[in-house]
């Protein structure tokens, strides 16, 4: 029972970690959180290009290294407000869109149509 007990522990760390870390390398521009990116698009009168991901997706992950940080897709993105969508965080999110693989991008009218 105690090595299943720490092996949850464990999984548990590290999914917490990876999540942190995930978010970390995204660009400034983006956000993590969905509240505030609906509050901004309204706001600012902005369209949404959501990215719907997860900590354990590998390609995700390297997008979030290799194509969100490149200049051209900042630039291109000035005019959107991005937010990145951790389905596990995030589940009823992903339910309302339909999101069914990874990574799925979405792009939303100001007011999530």
């Amino acid at each position: 029972m105690t090595q299943l007990w720490n092996c949850g522990w464990l999984l548990a760390s590290w999914w917490l970690l990876s999540t942190s870390l995930l978010a970390a390398d995204l660009p400034d521009a983006w956000t993590t959180d969905w509240t505030a990116a609906t509050k901004r698009a309204a706001q600012e009168d902005k369209p949404m290009f959501a990215v719907f991901s997860a900590a354990w997706c590998a390609p995700c992950q390297a997008m979030v290294k290799s194509i969100y940080p490149d200049d051209a897709v900042k630039t291109e993105l000035q005019n959107w407000v991005p937010v990145y969508v951790d389905i596990d965080a995030l589940p009823a999110v992903a339910e309302k869109y339909k999101v069914t693989s990874l990574p799925t991008m979405i792009y939303l009218n100001a007011d999530q149509t």
